[in-house]
């Protein structure tokens, strides 16, 4: 890893002049493990850049920040078709709720039930486009709600159909605020409800001074790993300075392992569940199909 070791002494007016003081040094890895990119440490701002070359790649083909040298997909038509992706578009009628609808979705494959979440702390299941008269899961005891706050997102485990594990981002009454980010079970996966009682916290981050910034994300990578979106603790001007502090986990994107949430996951750069850093309020964010 490169570290700039140098020191500048700054010649102060009237011979005046002031202690060295170390240039910042470059957090994190330099090499990104991509070949064709060019890995840079600015010594001045100590900020690491990892710029795509495509000289250093074969005739032909591009420089992907991600994948290393690729071919150059020929627009939309180029990429993969895969069956089920299909987008149609259809109006729902599911009534009126108390409280704002944050997130909504269905576990992987599941063409006749839809999820919706509401940020007071219920989540709905509606079928076949028709909302059911009791919540699926009922968290308005836990979550603390208002402006920024309250259950953020939904997100199903991969084998959800046979082990009927969902997850919940949500700010809660214990801890003024904190993002807590719990798994729940529902006995019958293909039934109409999960249990409240079910719940194991993966993950809580103070964030009791401020309310807003909170993130809210949480998703499934296809990496199989769980990554949770979570804001620099509010204010404005991030006061905490928490986005560039790499040993907080405010102002991130995690990414953990829920099956066992303590033990970092390989490749997050700190031993942490810190994946990247930087961020504002990243409320949602997606994965690149490629």
């Amino acid at each position: 890893m490169f570290r700039a070791l140098a020191t500048v002494a700054l010649a102060g007016l009237l011979g005046c002049t002031t202690s060295p003081e170390p240039l910042p040094r470059c957090s994190g890895p330099l090499d990104d493990g991509v070949a064709c990119t060019v890995d840079r440490c600015d010594p001045a701002t100590g900020v690491v850049t990892h710029a795509p070359d495509d000289a250093s790649c074969p005739a032909g083909q591009t420089c992907s920040p991600v994948l290393g040298c690729v071919a150059p997909a020929a627009g939309c038509d180029a990429l993969p078709r895969v069956a089920g992706t299909a987008v149609r578009l259809e109006p729902l009628s599911l009534g009126t709720f108390a409280t704002a609808l944050v997130d909504l979705g269905a576990p992987a494959g599941d063409a006749h039930r839809l999820f919706l979440v509401e940020q007071v702390g219920r989540i709905w299941l509606a079928v076949d486009g028709q909302r059911l008269p009791t919540p699926y899961l009922d968290l308005t005891g836990r979550v603390a709600y208002g402006g920024e706050r309250g259950l953020l997102s939904l997100a199903f485990h991969p084998g959800f159909a046979s082990n009927g594990k969902l997850y919940v981002n949500y700010t809660a009454v214990a801890g003024d605020g904190d993002v807590v980010v719990s798994e729940f079970t529902a006995a019958d996966p293909s039934g109409t409800s999960a249990d409240p009682a079910s719940e194991r916290v993966l993950l809580t981050v103070e964030h009791s001074t401020y309310s807003n910034h909170n993130g809210g994300r949480v998703a499934f990578g296809p990496d199989g790993y769980l990554y949770v979106g979570v804001g620099d603790g509010g204010g404005g001007g991030d006061p905490l300075g928490s986005g560039q502090d790499t040993a907080s986990l405010l102002g991130k994107l995690l990414r953990i392992d829920p099956a066992s949430p303590a033990t970092p996951v390989p490749g997050n750069p700190f031993g942490t569940p810190v994946y990247h850093w930087g961020l504002r309020n990243p409320w949602r964010y997606s994965f690149d199909r490629l």
